[in-house]
């Protein structure tokens, strides 16, 4: 297999030296990219309406584009009974995309239900694993962590209508801070890489210049 080949070329790519040393490389970017999404995640907690509204708009713009590609994909399909169905996925699409856009507060009550009940089952699901689990180690934090999910989605479930106004902002809040909190360290790691040495190229030149001894 030659190195230009996609796959053997991917897995070069992936190989953890190749990737220490492109982290050790950016170690800058992942910094500032962690505190802008911890920044961006922390004004979304703060405005939670205005997050919520924001996140619904990017789901329905979503729908559209997704309606949109469908059709598309309907107009080259040459297959009459394979552009009928794409035709329908895609009307589908873009009319869940337009109430999504057009009724708003509907669609965050709607998504906040959605939500609400899959945190509920997902709940249980831990719970019940984890009681199987049993006496196995962890089986304590998984049913402990299913409840306080379960209860949370009972919770919000309760919580309606208002619920609906503040959940799907704090809940994108929450993720991007989590996303920026993991990038910040992985930055900061990869900087410590840096300057111990051990990134690569990043660790200088020692070896080169010792290896260029006169014949």
């Amino acid at each position: 297999m030659s190195d230009a080949d996609p796959a053997r070329r991917l897995e070069l790519e992936a190989r953890p030296e190749v990737l220490t040393e492109r982290m050790t490389r950016n170690w800058g970017w992942l910094v500032a990219l962690g505190v802008l999404s911890i920044v961006v995640g922390t004004l979304a907690i703060l405005l939670p309406f205005v997050s919520s509204i924001a996140v619904n708009a990017m789901i329905g713009a979503l729908f559209l584009i997704a309606g949109i590609a469908a059709l598309i994909h309907a107009w080259n399909d040459g297959n009459w009974k394979g552009r009928l169905a794409q035709v329908g996925i895609g009307l589908v699409y873009l009319i869940g995309g337009a109430l999504v856009v057009l009724e708003p507060f509907a669609a965050l009550v709607a998504f906040s239900i959605v939500i609400a009940a899959m945190m509920l089952v997902a709940g249980v699901w831990r719970v019940w694993e984890g009681v199987k689990m049993r006496p196995e180690p962890g089986w304590g934090w998984m049913t402990t962590a299913g409840a306080l999910m379960a209860a949370l989605g009972v919770a919000i479930w309760f919580s309606f209508p208002g619920a609906a106004f503040w959940l799907l902002g704090v809940l994108a809040g929450v993720s991007f801070i989590a996303e920026g909190w993991a990038l910040l360290f992985l930055g900061l790691d990869a900087r410590r890489l840096r300057d111990e040495g051990g990134g690569g190229r990043g660790g200088g030149g020692r070896p080169e210049a010792e290896g260029a001894e006169p014949a």
